[in-house]
């Protein structure tokens, strides 16, 4: 990712483990390109992401925790990304 003055200049968001291949999530990146970072922009990039991923249920891990476990790795990326906190 870049920014300049708080705003994001590009991003590429990838995501794996959640469908049979590594996802790159073009949508997040237009939402995300162009726009200062807030936590309203953030949950709606978080739903987008939910939409499209499509997680099993295997032996290493359920479906419900790739989910859970996809939104907090985001937020965690973004949080050191851009120097928000979204824990408050």
């Amino acid at each position: 990712a870049t920014t300049k003055n708080d705003f994001v200049q590009e991003i590429k968001v990838a995501v794996g483990a959640v469908a049979p291949t590594v996802l790159n999530i073009k949508k997040v990146s237009e939402i995300l390109n162009g726009q200062k970072v807030t936590k309203k922009l953030i949950k709606i990039c978080i739903d987008e992401i939910q939409k499209v991923i499509k997680p099993i249920d295997d032996f290493r891990s359920s479906a419900s925790y790739r989910h859970e476990v996809i939104n907090a790795l985001f937020l965690e990326s973004v949080s050191e990304l851009f120097n928000i906190s979204f824990y408050d």
